[in-house]
């Protein structure tokens, strides 16, 4: 697998920011007023060693999105291999275009013309590429 802009992958660095989100953020506890408290300073929350993760589903699936929009602004590809044999003849681009005005509903002439793209669609190869057009424009 390659990649058409590889330089997006570094965006994939960003996973880290959901895990420092986790790590930093403080949960917000309800405050509750106690008179004989209320003349005291406020102090900062310690903090505790307690730095354990929670909401472990939430940080993976941040952490999966992150990645997986590095993955697709770096637009991988498949890369074919050439073919092995240099004597093989190339492969053929076929363009068909049938028409389908009024003036093939004459007699014959509509399974006539059936009969030659199933001949052509017969004698194609592997290899080969084919594209199939209506005429839809009726004047």
């Amino acid at each position: 697998m390659s990649f058409l802009t590889p330089l997006f992958l570094l965006g994939s660095l960003a996973i880290a920011a959901p895990i420092i989100y986790h790590l930093v953020r403080r949960t917000t506890r309800e405050r509750t007023r106690f008179s004989s408290l209320m003349f005291l300073l406020p102090s900062p929350p310690r903090l505790s060693k307690r730095s354990r993760l929670e909401d472990i589903l939430l940080l993976i699936l941040r952490c999966v999105a992150l990645a997986l929009l590095a993955l697709g602004f770096a637009r991988p590809f498949l890369r074919q291999s050439p073919i092995s044999d240099p004597t093989a003849a190339q492969p053929k681009r076929i363009v068909i275009l049938v028409d389908t005005s009024a003036s093939m509903r004459r007699e014959g002439v509509w399974p006539a013309a059936r009969a030659t793209v199933e001949d052509v669609l017969r004698r194609i190869g592997p290899t080969d590429h084919v594209a199939l057009y209506l005429s839809l424009i009726h004047i």
